[in-house]
């Protein structure tokens, strides 16, 4: 155990690299949660009791009776908020989540909605804006796309005309059934939390993987390499030892990104929500083992350590990016969608965003969690694999 505790030390002399990568990152982090989420509170934690106002806005560049119906429904349903008919405008107030629900009726929508309840066409769409931060928005289209159906079956039916098609379709969605909520089995995780998390998969990347090529091109030295091959302990058991300090070192890494998110955003949620902070945490750990994994792979290549610094950054980038850390992965394209399944942050990011807004703790529920836990784990075993053959075969050609 002498050149495993050797390992250890060589870390340890480094302590630059994990103040930079691991406490200023983790810093940032959970600096950036809270900018955009704030600090929990007892009604974040809370089970919802009812259905709040979504903000909702209207644009309407036809003017028909069809249109107007449609708005006021909206604004009825919702808390209006003003909106100017640019692009620009409806881009801030999508990037800054400030309204739940856009809708934009195009010109000549009554009158097409007309002429299709009268063909027998299917209703024409309106272009409309969801945030993907809340479902109030997505209930929302819901409700439109219902009234929507219901003007259209009048108008073709015993409808007559714009007016006559708005008045019975208001009449019909005012007999609707009463309804009530039911509390949920469990509570959501805070979303501060899960972003936190989401952001920590760079975090953990980049200190594990700079941490551990660090060591791995220190004892890479052909001096300290000969003078390791010359002592009785044989290569299997040095390889061990080796992975071990790898692991060490991650886990390490993991604990601090825990501890932190916990004692600034979790507390409150381990207490309401148990299970689904376990499962956010069992996640990140399981991408600790995959940068653990890939910083052992990118040693035995023994790489320069600024070649360490710019793959920890920039490959830590990527992978958060790919895995919808940075951005909701709806907003991409689909070619970009079907490459992220081929890269472990991706994995780590579904199973931390199924836990965050997980409210059924069933082992069904939470069985598929633990089946992209374990997708991001095979990651880990191939590049470990690899990592071995490669390590033995430099160590005889030594």
């Amino acid at each position: 155990m002498s050149i495993f505790r050797t390992y250890l030390k060589i870390v340890a002399r480094h302590k630059v690299y994990m103040i930079i990568y691991l406490v200023i990152l983790n810093l940032l982090g959970i600096m950036m949660a809270l900018s955009a989420y704030g600090r929990p509170s007892s009604q974040d934690t809370a089970t919802v009791s009812s259905w709040s106002s979504p903000k909702v806005a209207v644009i309407d560049r036809d003017g028909s009776e069809i249109s107007h119906g449609i708005a006021n429904f909206v604004d009825g349903k919702g808390t209006s908020v003003s909106l100017d008919d640019t692009e620009q405008a409806i881009q801030d107030a999508t990037a800054q989540d400030r309204i739940s629900y856009i809708l934009v009726i195009p010109a000549g929508y009554g009158g097409a909605l007309m002429n299709a309840a009268a063909t027998g066409s299917a209703v024409p769409a309106l272009q409309t804006v969801v945030s993907y931060r809340s479902s109030e928005g997505t209930l929302m289209d819901l409700r439109v796309k219902e009234y929507l159906q219901s003007a259209y079956g009048f108008a073709s039916t015993v409808a007559t005309s714009q007016g006559d098609a708005i008045q019975l379709a208001n009449d019909s969605m005012e007999r609707q059934a009463s309804t009530s909520v039911v509390a949920s089995e469990a509570t959501p995780v805070f979303d501060g939390f899960t972003f936190y998390c989401e952001f920590s998969t760079y975090t953990l990347f980049a200190a594990i993987v700079v941490n551990i090529i660090v060591l791995m091109k220190t004892i890479n030295q052909r001096d300290l390499r000969r003078r390791v091959l010359a002592t009785p302990t044989s290569s299997s058991s040095r390889g061990i030892q080796l992975l071990c300090a790898c692991a060490i070192t991650g886990l390490i890494s993991w604990a601090w990104v825990c501890v932190g998110g916990l004692a600034i955003f979790g507390l409150s949620s381990l207490a309401s929500s148990p299970v689904q902070v376990l499962i956010m945490c069992a996640s990140l750990l399981a991408y600790a083992v995959v940068a653990t994994a890939c910083g052992f792979f990118l040693g035995q290549l023994a790489v320069s350590e600024n070649a360490a610094n710019a793959i920890a950054n920039i490959g830590g980038m990527i992978l958060s990016f790919f895995g919808g850390a940075w951005v909701s992965m709806d907003l991409l394209p689909a070619s970009m969608r079907a490459a992220a399944h081929f890269v472990p942050s991706y994995w780590c990011v579904v199973a931390i965003n199924g836990a965050g807004s997980l409210t059924d703790t069933s082992s069904g529920a939470v069985a598929p969690l633990m089946a992209d836990i374990g997708v991001t784990l095979l990651f880990a075993l191939v590049l470990i694999a690899v990592a071995l053959a490669l390590g033995r075969a430099r160590m005889q050609e030594a």
